[in-house]
């Protein structure tokens, strides 16, 4: 199993504005709840290669050289994540994943939360879900790529993958997709990283705060999803440790059932409660 492959294909941006597809992240903005995913989805194009300058205060510099990153490597990182309310400033969720892919359709999502603790994989043949708290899992069909996956993860477990959204928003902006503004915000330090802040405004209240480090490779170092126009909406704030030069195997995306796990319908792994 290939597992070097580059894990999306995205062209060079060609206006000097922030550009992205928001309309999928508009109809999920209204629900709060795990935000662990992401996806490789794959876009027409030619990559760009990333600059060996450090992260500028110029937005589409910055998208562009992540969006090459994306494009030419598989992706390891661990993501700590949080969910309030933003009036009430009450907590509905928090946990952490580790999330690993590679194109065309390889994933493991390793997530433990307030809501439960799952194993996702995908191998590429067969989709996995594993309920560690009832030792139950379910498997299907895979999906073609990544972002099909994602999509039958997220259908399955009603998860608002915001980790998703915005990288396809990344990936969107180097393709000169729909509009939306962004403007950067400043430098701050986050988890000991040096980061430039960005904020990322969409149609119909889609606002993202994006810190990325100020470095030769601007990965994001955290980000903060709200909606601007539902002041009681959930913002969902996610924190990232990136393993940029990971090995990968094929053992990365190989699902072993658990010793006395029994292997169940979807409907019976109670993903919804």
């Amino acid at each position: 199993m290939n597992v070097t492959r580059n894990c999306v294909d995205v062209a060079p941006a060609l206006k000097m504005k922030v550009i992205f597809n928001v309309s999928q992240a508009n109809l999920m903005f209204r629900k709060s709840v795990l935000a662990v995913v992401l996806t490789c989805a794959t876009l027409s194009g030619v990559a760009g290669s990333a600059s060996s300058e450090p992260a500028s205060d110029d937005p589409i510099a910055a998208f562009t050289k992540l969006a090459a990153y994306i494009s030419t490597n598989p992706l390891d990182f661990e993501t700590s994540f949080s969910s309030r309310s933003a009036i009430l400033d009450t907590e509905f969720l928090n946990g952490k994943a580790r999330i690993i892919a590679a194109r065309p359709n390889l994933l493991r999502l390793d997530t433990t939360s307030s809501k439960g603790s799952f194993l996702v994989i995908s191998d590429g043949t067969t989709f996995t879900i594993l309920d560690r708290s009832s030792n139950k899992y379910a498997q299907t069909s895979a999906k073609p790529s990544l972002g099909a996956t994602v999509n039958l993860f997220t259908g399955l477990i009603v998860v608002e993958p915001q980790t998703l959204l915005f990288l396809d928003a990344v990936q969107a902006v180097a393709t000169s997709q729909e509009t939306a503004q962004a403007s950067a915000s400043g430098t701050e330090t986050v988890g000991g990283r040096t980061c430039k802040r960005y904020t990322v405004a969409g149609s119909d209240g889609a606002t993202w705060e994006a810190w990325l480090e100020a470095a030769d490779l601007p990965l994001p170092c955290k980000l903060v999803s709200r909606d601007s126009d539902d002041p009681g909406a959930t913002v969902q704030t996610n924190e990232f440790t990136w393993a940029p030069n990971a090995a990968q195997s094929a053992d990365t995306f190989k699902f072993t059932p658990p010793q006395a796990s029994k292997q169940v319908d979807f409907g019976d792994l109670g993903l919804t409660d």
